[in-house]
């Protein structure tokens, strides 16, 4: 890992004071996808959540043996959860923005106060061009850039570094309060493109902004049916977070049919959101799933449905000694 020393021999006090900014990402916690991106400047932290529909508690499987976060969503599930500790299982802000010296506990989101626009856009705009300065591969689903990148992903985002920013322009669409006719129009065009990553964000942007993106359900409703595996994916996404089409028969389709154990990953992610956040809409079982392929914690998600996260592993028969009753 390439880095900057910022303590040691050869770092001087001034080079220290004068670095107030920190850059963090969140993408995959072993079964649990996300897609988070943020800038800390000075006193203030700029989070964008690219899958704000995502709860921060979407199950993990090693998360919940812990005692602590098990007792947590018992309250959630029970009711008994207000204020704060109930946002961990809620959809998150699309942007947030918190003063961390007053809110160290960033509890409270400045981003929608109008004293506060100023600062959020200069946040917002310098957190771009940081992506699009990397370029952050990111922007590319995990099981694409397995099958795409891997072999040089230096040179491969080098490549792709102005598509990158087009993907960036696309998913910041998602940031206005109401959809636009220009907006709008881009994100057809979007849906519409041979480009399947630009179909992929299209689908992205319009589950990130939710109902207000339903003017395009009827182009989602196509997407079911695209070449691209997580293309189908995101626009059984959206079409679920808006309520117009149960997500789960087209999401277990692609389990029980890609020959990639990352794309089943991924569309393991939405049926077990769909499955614990949606009031019992979209239920499954572990019966509906017949997959090609195992791995990339395929296995977890399986077993997390058919209510037993944990089984005991299986144990190695002993090998006897030669000679020996």
């Amino acid at each position: 890992m390439d880095g900057v020393p910022f303590l040691g021999t050869g770092i001087t006090d001034t080079e220290i004071n004068r670095r107030n900014e920190a850059f963090s990402y969140a993408d995959r916690f072993d079964e649990k996808y996300d897609f988070v991106r943020a800038l800390h400047v000075g006193d203030y932290q700029y989070i964008r959540s690219y899958q704000p529909y995502l709860p921060d508690g979407l199950n993990n499987n090693y998360r919940y043996k812990n005692l602590a976060y098990a007792q947590w969503r018992d309250l959630f599930e029970s009711g008994d959860l207000t204020g704060a500790p109930l946002s961990f299982f809620q959809p998150k802000p699309i942007e947030a923005l918190y003063d961390c010296a007053k809110d160290p506990h960033q509890v409270k989101n400045l981003a929608g106060l109008p004293e506060h626009q100023d600062r959020l856009k200069v946040m917002r705009e310098k957190l771009n061009q940081k992506l699009k300065s990397l370029p952050d591969l990111s922007f590319y689903p995990e099981s694409y850039l397995v099958q795409n990148a891997m072999d040089n992903p230096t040179k491969f985002g080098e490549k792709r570094s102005e598509e990158i920013a087009r993907l960036i322009r696309i998913a910041d669409l998602a940031l206005e309060d109401t959809l636009s006719t220009r907006a709008e129009q881009i994100l057809i065009r979007c849906a519409n493109s041979e480009n399947s990553m630009v179909r992929y964000w299209s689908m992205m942007a319009c589950a990130a902004m939710g109902t207000q993106s339903s003017a395009l359900t009827e182009l989602a409703q196509k997407l079911l049916e695209d070449q691209e595996e997580i293309v189908r994916i995101r626009a059984a996404e959206f079409l679920g977070i808006v309520g117009k089409k149960n997500p789960q028969p087209t999401l277990i389709n692609v389990v029980n049919t890609t020959g990639d154990p990352v794309v089943a990953t991924e569309a393991l992610n939405a049926v077990v959101l769909f499955k614990d956040f949606y009031d019992g809409r979209y239920p499954v079982t572990r019966d509906d799933f017949h997959p090609k392929t195992m791995g990339a914690d395929v296995d977890d998600r399986l077993n997390y449905i058919n209510g037993i996260p944990y089984p005991p592993k299986k144990k190695k028969n002993a090998v006897k000694p030669k000679g020996k009753p």
